[in-house]
């Protein structure tokens, strides 16, 4: 005879069947921001702390990053966080009253001081999961940090800062002390004000939209560094990573001074951020597309106007010294530049040269080979080079502007050992193709408009014939192959001309 449960009874022996998850207690969430800060250096002290009805309130919270007080200080004061733990086995994390942070630094006789402010409005905050493993989910409706006070040497320094994030939400996950997560905020605004007792000042305002993040990073690198290891970020073979990509942006810069008022304001429609730095290496790209960009200055007859379709640069390297040579590379790419028509005017009023959008994109990559780190503290002060450069590949150059096009390509090997090609730049062999098109019409118009001297622009097209062959076709395409070699020689085309 077949039995047949109701969906009921199933679900409920299904329920006691598996095991129920793992309450998190609000003070094993307060043991683990201990244990993080403390790794970090950072020390706490609490005025009052109950714990009653799975509620755990914490009073009078103060937060004391680990600075020489000779150098500055970064002290966090919360009135109060309380934790509840809820039934659905996670925490909820509020916080009533102030939320301050004060901050100083000292260089020589100088000091600055200051304190800033932050709020919330909507916060919905949860931590969820056990001890060394916790996901905490946040969303606010605001979330804004203003600059209260700012002083220098004691005196009141008149800034205004704030920064605002609107419809905030993110996911966060804690495994021991790597951190991971993602979020999104629909609108980040930036304001800041400065002026001084003579009427001069400057002010920047800033906006974003639709921006989404995503990040990795392992805090007891960052622990590391705090205790006096700068590298210790760079070597740790879990690297920190950070994208970000955003809709709609726009900022404006305004002065005003005693000659006047300028603006800079510009636009794009989206753009991206990438940055990573941990196994020996590091890497940074930004980028952003349909920009725009509005110039207005007393010193200028007319505002100009600029736009591009994209403009993006991005680079990758390592960071520490080792035995063996280390890749790099870089790429930067401008498409679509405009300058307005009356810019153009200015020098070309018969519009004899094209008016075409200009173009630059360059990607290079190579071999070095470091004897320091670049975070070593006498790095920046240092004369000489980190290393030598082993290796340099021109993977591409592409270049045109006014109806004149260029395209490049070219491999070297470098020789630090050898005799310098030229102040310093080291020994190198290999080569070099290039392609120009429309060079010599560029030339010949820029020598009509009076803005290339007529003995100028023949002494650049006898350089031209010396390095490069025109095209059998007739028309206005040069070529040429330019060949570096080891004991020093230069030659262009089979032609040597050192």
């Amino acid at each position: 005879m077949m039995i047949r449960l109701p969906m009921t009874a199933c679900a409920l022996t299904a329920a006691f069947l598996v095991p129920p998850a793992a309450a998190l207690t609000a003070p094993e969430l307060w043991e683990e921001w201990q244990a993080s800060l403390g790794l970090l250096g950072q020390e706490v002290e609490i005025a009052n702390q109950s714990y009653s009805g799975g509620v755990l309130r914490l009073e009078g919270i103060t937060q004391r990053m680990p600075i020489d007080p000779e150098i500055g200080r970064n002290i966090t004061f919360i009135d109060a966080l309380v934790l509840t733990e809820q039934p659905d086995s996670s925490v909820r994390i509020e916080i009533e009253g102030g939320y301050r942070i004060d901050f100083g630094g000292v260089s020589g006789p100088d000091r600055s001081d200051g304190s800033l402010s932050i709020q919330f409005e909507g916060l919905e905050s949860f931590a969820r999961g056990v001890p060394g493993e916790i996901t905490y989910d946040f969303a606010a409706d605001l979330a804004e940090m203003s600059l209260d006070e700012l002083a220098y040497n004691g005196d009141p320094v008149p800034v205004e800062f704030n920064l605002a994030a609107t419809g905030l939400t993110s996911e966060t996950q804690q495994v021991a002390s790597l951190y991971s997560g993602t979020g999104q905020v629909d609108a980040l605004a930036l304001s800041l004000r400065a002026s001084d007792q003579a009427g001069s000042g400057v002010s920047l305002d800033y906006g974003l939209t639709a921006l989404e993040f995503s990040g990795s990073a392992d805090y007891a690198d960052f622990a590391a560094m705090g205790v006096g290891d700068p590298s210790s970020v760079f070597r740790s073979e879990t690297p920190s990573e950070v994208t970000t990509t955003h809709g709609p942006a726009s900022f404006q810069i305004a002065t005003q001074g005693p000659e006047g008022s300028g603006t800079v304001a510009g636009r794009a429609q989206s753009g991206a951020l990438e940055g990573s730095f941990g196994a020996g290496r590091a890497l940074y790209g930004a980028g952003v597309s349909g920009l725009e960009l509005d110039i207005a200055s007393p010193d200028m007859p007319f505002p100009i106007n600029i736009t591009a379709d994209e403009m993006a640069f991005r680079a990758e390297g390592p960071m520490l010294a080792g035995d063996e040579p280390q890749p790099f590379a870089t790429a930067l790419n401008l498409a679509g530049l405009r300058v307005p028509d009356a810019l153009w005017s200015m020098i070309d009023p018969n519009a004899l040269l094209p008016r075409d959008p200009a173009a630059l994109s360059l990607q290079l990559s190579g071999l070095v080979q470091l004897d320091r780190d670049f975070s070593d503290p006498d790095f920046a002060d240092s004369q000489t080079p980190p290393g030598d450069l082993l290796a340099l590949a021109l993977e591409r150059l592409d270049l045109a502007i006014a109806g004149a096009e260029a395209t490049a390509s070219g491999n070297f090997a470098m020789d630090p050992d050898g005799p310098p090609m030229m102040p310093g730049m080291p020994a190198a062999s290999g080569q070099l193709n290039i392609e120009m098109r429309g060079v010599t019409g560029l030339l010949q118009n820029l020598t009509t408009l009076g803005i290339l001297d007529p003995a100028n622009a023949m002494g650049a097209q006898m350089m031209l014939g010396m390095i490069a062959q025109p095209s059998p076709d007739g028309s206005d395409t040069l070529t040429s192959v330019i060949e570096l070699g080891a004991d020093g020689s230069i030659t262009a085309n089979g032609t040597r001309i050192r």
